[in-house]
C-alpha cells in the first residue's frame, strides 16, 4: 500500500489527500508490531539519492513518515544497516538523522 501511496501521488492532488494517505500511513505503522523489510524499503526506496524516478512529492511524503515514526523505525534502520550491508550515503540525510536518533523534526 505504502508503495502505491508513494507512486500514485502528485502534487496536482489536493490537501485533503496527501492527509488521508498521511493518516492511512500512520495507522498502519502504529498498528503494525513489527515493519516487514518490504514496507521499510519502500520508505526508504521513496529518500534514495540516486533515485530519479520519484517525485518530489513522493519523497517529501517518505521522509515525513521516516521523522514522525523514527522512533519505532529506528530499531529496524539499525538491523538494516548495520547488517544488510546498506550504506546510509544511498539516502537522502534524512535517513541518517532517524538511524542517529537526531530526525530534523521540521519537515
Amino acid at each position: 500500500m505504502f508503495q502505491y501511496f508513494l507512486k500514485k501521488i502528485r502534487s496536482k492532488h489536493s490537501d485533503t489527500i496527501f492527509s488521508l494517505i498521511e493518516i492511512t500511513m500512520k495507522l498502519i505503522l502504529e498498528e503494525t508490531e513489527s515493519i516487514s523489510t518490504q514496507l521499510l524499503s519502500c520508505l526508504l526506496d521513496g529518500v534514495k539519492v540516486v533515485e530519479k524516478n520519484i517525485l518530489h512529492t513522493a519523497k517529501k511524503q517518505a521522509e515525513k513518515v521516516l521523522v514522525n515514526y523514527s522512533l519505532k523505525l529506528k530499531p529496524y534502520l539499525a538491523k538494516l544497516f548495520n547488517g544488510n550491508g546498506a550504506l546510509l550515503s544511498d539516502y537522502n540525510k534524512i535517513v541518517a538523522a532517524v538511524f542517529q536518533g537526531k530526525p530534523d523534526t521540521s519537515i
